[in-house]
């Protein structure tokens, strides 16, 4: 292997890093904001001195728009779930590209490439999945059965 080619492969893996952390940062943000927002949305459901529409119409509306941006949330995990294992074959295919040029024989273990363990991050990914499609179910349920 030549140098500009072992270059190559270290910007590489250098862009692949960097687009996978911008990815978590925004997804994580994103998640956060809409977690809060569902929280906030459960709370006033929930409360005694509730504010909700006595309008049956804008209620339904109400509970359709957030299990709408719940099953957004589950199709944005499966996303970045998908995003990360692609990523994660991306960066192990260089590693071997960058070691065979070196003489090595180096295979690694599922991992050991990735800046966090990629077994790891689909754990979180499917929790926050399951999650929001718990959500979907939920503001499903609450529109057809109606306020409390």
């Amino acid at each position: 292997m030549d140098e500009t080619e072992r270059e190559l492969l270290l910007k590489e893996q250098e862009e692949l890093n960097a687009w996978a952390r911008l990815v978590a940062q925004v997804y994580f943000t994103w998640f956060t904001f809409f977690i809060t927002l569902n929280g906030a949305a459960l709370a006033v459901v929930f409360s005694k001195t509730s504010t909700l529409p006595s309008n049956a119409l804008i209620f339904r509306s109400i509970c359709g728009i957030f299990a709408t941006w719940s099953v957004t949330a589950t199709l944005s995990s499966a996303g970045v779930a998908f995003y990360a294992t692609n990523v994660d074959k991306k960066i192990r295919q260089v590693y071997i590209k960058l070691h065979q040029g070196l003489g090595d024989d180096w295979t690694g273990s599922k991992g050991e490439w990735f800046l966090v363990p990629v077994t790891l991050a689909i754990a979180v990914l499917s929790f926050n999945a399951l999650a929001t499609l718990l959500l979907v179910v939920f503001w499903s349920a609450l529109a057809f059965i109606g306020h409390l």
